[in-house]
């Protein structure tokens, strides 16, 4: 018997809504795009923030070994209160075939620039980083 064993990933786009020609900035900071196994948690930031920590660890362990513990994560602006809404709506997204417009694990969870959000309580992203383990 084949079985494909499809990953998923979640895909952010910062961008800069703001900018007067309404282009991107095309900095790299503005995009990520994380295996959602790497997903560890999800948190509660602020009253309309939520926080999501992706493991930065790679499969190549030389790699994995200059990272020295180090998680990114991507904090995404909700309307207030709502955060398990959203976070519930992310979990979903994973747990379901064919989510984000696509049946091929491509998550398409914030695209500020574009207005595309996975749910419609998700407002923006307000920050995407390495984060020390600390």
């Amino acid at each position: 018997m084949n079985e494909v064993v499809q990953k998923k990933f979640l895909y952010f786009h910062k961008g800069d809504p703001d900018a007067d020609s309404g282009a991107d900035s095309g900095s790299h900071d503005d995009v990520a795009c994380f295996a959602a196994d790497r997903l560890m948690y999800m948190e509660a930031r602020t009253a309309d923030k939520i926080r999501l920590v992706f493991d930065a660890q790679s499969e190549s362990v030389l790699e994995s070994a200059s990272l020295g513990g180090q998680y990114h994560h991507v904090e995404i602006e909700v309307l207030a209160g709502k955060h398990k809404e959203v976070m519930q709506a992310i979990v979903e997204a994973i747990n379901s075939p064919g989510v984000g417009g696509s049946e091929y694990g491509f998550i398409e969870v914030a695209h500020a620039t574009a207005g595309r959000f996975l749910h419609p309580f998700i407002e923006g992203i307000t920050l995407m980083a390495l984060l020390d383990s600390d």
